[in-house]
């Protein structure tokens, strides 16, 4: 572990390169930790970076990830740290959209042919998108230069042998130099933008089987022009390597890539010129923007983040700190005030959730619950307590997979919902009320099998989510006011 922590940048270096941090070294690859080395802490940034319990122990959860192979990049320090984009930058970049690359050497495990190709792929995916042009060249200077070494090879990150997933060894799969910091730095050392992918790995093509190098020469590509990794699962820069059947660019991805480098660029009048700065050109008018969408990627855009104006069932909604949030699979969205933010990854704001959550509140000490399945996680504040998650029926004497939490004000309570019946719990006496549960029809007006349920301090009153729409229940007439539901995208969302 301690090995692992200290080459994937979780120990800090005592004499770390001028191309560090977040770049590769050049010279002698020193995997030693310092003597003032604190494993529980190094052990803790990594379980918060990754959004897992920080327990400061290699637990099987850590293990199953230090165990999984990867690119050799090391993890930024700051992800925490970014709020509503999750993508990271390394803060280089190419400063020209023609870019040549070359391949100095190849791998017996693909013909010649088949890599030339893939390599041209894994390129095409991101030029798809931005108004980059990559050109392979097989003679004199590249860019980018390509290469299969094994082992020790001299750039300071040496390879490890081929993955051995039952022995949980040879985990580095590949890695990339980032764009030059100064000219200076790109001159000393001449490996920006170039790509090493290990030797003796299994490297194969559209099957589980072995490690997919089109998977991985897109992540590393991404490297190579600047991007950094993201914790953001299903990203194409997420560190650790998995097969996906249905590959695709995340739109964390394409925020961005297109952050560095755009979607568009504005060219001239004359067709050539916006041929060659836009292959997939679709129209064209003097001094506008040419368009750099293809009608036919290589991959489509996953649809994976939540759209708050097409997307708008939720999985939680509630108060904390002023603000209401709506949580939606892995990520929320934060209303402030008349602002509305996100998507914003949920571990970045509470570590260890469930990629669902079924319910959640703040309660009025300043802890907050969620719920999910048949267990729940007590935070103060952002911070996971000891010892959580627990069972919901062994703490609170409730169901699992409820379907919302109410902390109501005019009686104190926390009313919890689950088909048709609800429960209402003693937060003082830690118990379920004698009496309970009872039909939801007592809430004259809210339907049954909500999604979600929140109350509005502002105007004394209650909202109930149950797909797109809501229903907004009053306190002092105690019933759904009349005119509702309404649909939540265009009340809550600002659509």
């Amino acid at each position: 572990s301690q090995r692992w922590l200290t080459k994937y940048g979780y120990v800090a270096q005592e004499n770390p390169s001028e191309t560090d941090p977040g770049r590769l070294i050049n010279g002698t690859e020193n995997l030693s930790p310092p003597v003032d080395f604190n494993l529980t802490a190094a052990i803790v940034k990594m379980q918060r970076n990754y959004g897992i319990p920080i327990t400061g122990k290699v637990d099987n959860v850590t293990r199953k990830i230090m165990h999984t192979p990867r690119c050799s990049v090391k993890d930024p320090m700051d992800w925490l740290s970014v709020d509503v984009a999750p993508y990271v930058l390394s803060g280089t970049k190419w400063h020209k959209f023609q870019i040549t690359y070359k391949i100095t050497e190849y791998t017996p495990r693909l013909s010649q042919s088949e890599v030339r190709r893939i390599m041209h792929d894994a390129f095409q995916i991101w030029s798809d998108y931005t108004p980059l042009d990559f050109t392979e060249v097989t003679s004199g200077n590249a860019d980018m230069l390509i290469a299969f070494p094994r082992w020790d090879h001299g750039d300071g990150t040496p390879f490890d042998g081929r993955w051995d997933p039952d022995r949980g060894t040879g985990l580095g799969l590949a890695h990339a130099f980032m764009p030059p910091r100064s000219e200076r730095i790109a001159k000393k050392y001449g490996i920006d933008g170039d790509t090493h992918f290990d030797g003796d790995e299994q490297w194969t093509t559209g099957t589980h089987r072995g490690v997919d190098l089109l998977q991985v020469a897109t992540h590393e590509f991404g490297h190579a022009l600047g991007l950094g990794h993201t914790l953001v699962p299903g990203t194409i820069m997420y560190p650790a390597y998995m097969y996906k059947d249905k590959y695709c660019i995340h739109p964390d991805d394409l925020q961005g890539i297109q952050a560095m480098y755009g979607e568009e660029h504005f060219v001239t009048k004359k067709r050539r010129e916006c041929k060659l700065y836009c292959r997939h050109c679709v129209t064209f008018i003097d001094q506008q923007p040419c368009s750099r969408k293809s009608k036919n990627p290589l991959i489509p855009v996953c649809s994976l983040l939540p759209e708050k104006c097409h997307d708008s069932e939720y999985d939680a909604v509630l108060q904390f700190r002023g603000d209401t949030y709506f949580i939606q699979g892995i990520q929320y969205f934060r209303r402030q005030s008349h602002k509305v933010d996100g998507p914003i990854l949920l571990t970045k704001m509470w570590t260890a959730l469930p990629d669902k959550v079924d319910a959640g509140y703040e309660r009025k000490d300043g802890y907050v619950f969620f719920f999910g399945g048949s267990k729940y996680w007590k935070y103060n504040g952002r911070q996971l307590e000891p010892g959580y998650p627990r069972y919901i029926s062994t703490d609170f004497g409730l169901p699992s997979d409820l379907d919302a939490a109410l902390p109501w004000q005019p009686t104190g309570k926390t009313y919890f919902f689950k088909g048709e019946r609800y429960w209402r719990y003693d937060e003082e006496l830690g118990r379920i009320d004698d009496g309970y549960p009872r039909p939801i029809s007592v809430w004259k007006g809210v339907p049954n099998n909500v999604d979600a349920a929140t109350q509005y301090i502002d105007d004394d009153s209650v909202y109930f989510f149950k797909g797109r729409r809501y229903y907004k229940y009053s306190e002092k007439a105690l019933l759904v006011l009349p005119g509702y539901p309404k649909y939540t995208a265009e009340h809550w969302m600002d659509c």
